[in-house]
């Protein structure tokens, strides 16, 4: 059983640490180190760090995965889909230019190939047999 406390506010925390986490062990909590703190049982830890959440930049307490890596918060979900939806219509569109633009280099290259054999026959040469 853990028991964690955290104050962002330095004046109501006195001479606390920020986060304090304890861990019961044999009827008594001892006090983890570290920040974050890693819950074995879980598989997260418990960190703090400066973020920006709902509108509000300032210190907050955020999951992280074993390796270390920060767990987004529903808001950055969303953003990050979002972003990633807008990222995928960008490559659309880039596609679809780049489509264009092969399109218009094969009919201008189907009008140059015309001009010529026009040119050749006009030379009374079968462009077929050149």
């Amino acid at each position: 059983m853990y028991y964690a406390i955290y104050s962002h506010d330095r004046r109501s925390r006195g001479n606390r640490q920020p986060l304090e986490v304890y861990r019961l062990v044999e009827g008594q909590y001892e006090i983890l180190a570290g920040n974050p703190v890693w819950f074995p049982e879980i598989g997260l830890e418990l960190g703090r760090e400066r973020g920006l959440y709902r509108g509000r930049e300032r210190e907050w307490l955020y999951w992280y995965d074993e390796s270390g890596n920060r767990l987004l918060t529903p808001d950055e979900k969303v953003a990050l889909m979002i972003a990633k939806a807008q990222q995928a219509t960008i490559n659309v569109h880039w596609e679809k230019a780049k489509v264009q633009q092969a399109e218009l280099t094969a009919q201008q290259a189907e009008r140059q190939s015309k001009k010529l054999a026009a040119k050749l026959k006009e030379l009374g040469l079968d462009p077929d047999t050149v």
